[in-house]
């Protein structure tokens, strides 16, 4: 089982997004004009493109459609035939324990904090950008979060969540992130 992210194991030299899912492996996948890694997770109705390492492929073969648990950095690509493309760069990779699976998707995002309608889908009106991706956020209902966040809009920040979903035609974001637990960057 792949380990929770933690602020105190992650290197400030971490990549930017970070993230850890379950879902459905789907390896061997085909698309329009050839723009695809071939391999696909499934987290709800989000699906991610996967990036595997050259030593995780037999793996994918053995368990193509099947429960699986992916870490890995997470990257926009623009499409020249199918739009922007979000990528998982594979750093972990372990088959899920089937009768206890459950999706979810878990991210670490290093970014600046904005406000001001540049989030997408109308999910929040913060967000965090980051190398050209927006991530819109979202707080628990009476938590203390928000307004510590929108003291913090225009600075660096490491925002720890999980992923609900939006629209699949968002291009800012494949999901709004659900803060957990917000830290300011120096």
């Amino acid at each position: 089982m792949l380990a929770l992210l933690t602020l105190a194991a992650l290197a400030a030299d971490e990549p930017a997004v970070r993230i850890e899912a379950a879902g459905k492996l789907r390896h061997g996948v085909v698309s329009i004009g050839g723009e695809t890694t071939g391999t696909t997770l499934t987290v709800g109705a989000v699906v991610w493109e996967v990036q595997l390492r050259p030593q995780d492929a037999a793996f994918a073969d053995a368990n193509n459609k099947r429960p699986v648990e992916v870490a890995g950095t997470v990257r926009r690509v623009k499409g020249v035939e199918s739009g922007p493309r979000w990528i998982i760069d594979v750093t972990d990779l372990a088959a899920a324990e089937e009768k206890t699976f459950k999706e979810r998707a878990k991210v670490r995002i290093t970014g600046t904090l904005s406000a001001g309608g540049r989030a997408c889908d109308g999910a929040s009106d913060l967000a965090v950008e980051v190398d050209g991706q927006t991530w819109p956020v979202a707080f628990p209902d009476g938590s203390e979060l928000k307004p510590a966040a929108e003291q913090r809009v225009g600075q660096p920040v490491t925002v720890i969540g999980t992923l609900f979903e939006t629209t699949q035609e968002n291009q800012c974001s494949p999901a709004t992130v659900r803060v957990e637990k917000l830290t300011p960057r120096d």
